[in-house]
């Protein structure tokens, strides 16, 4: 019995492994270690006003799209991110600039 019940734990392994090689998009690549960030006025920004909710490493642990980006920082000013609409704007560029995932070919 026991190893009936192994035998469908590994077949149950093997099946939702390759569920995941069957996707249509290849995984995106980790964004590159925080340390790693361009040093530019909105990550000054992030690091100063983000930082009380966030740690830097956990805003940047991801690529995004650009418009993601845009609506996760529309998202923080509207849960009270201490940004004016200019600092919120610069935080945006930085972070599609330096962490935005490639755009898709047509």
């Amino acid at each position: 019995m026991a190893a009936r019940r192994m035998d469908l734990i590994l077949a149950m392994f093997v099946a939702l492994g390759g569920l995941s090689l069957a996707r249509a998009e290849p995984p995106v690549a980790p964004a590159p270690p925080a340390e790693a960030a361009p040093v530019e006025p909105g990550l000054a920004l992030i690091q100063g006003r983000c930082v009380g909710c966030h740690e830097v490493g956990f805003i940047l642990q991801t690529r995004r799209s650009a418009t993601e980006w845009g609506d996760i920082v529309s998202e923080m000013v509207g849960r009270g991110a201490d940004l004016t609409d200019d600092e919120a704007a610069q935080v945006r560029t930085y972070l599609e600039k330096n962490w935005s995932t490639p755009a898709k070919a047509p």
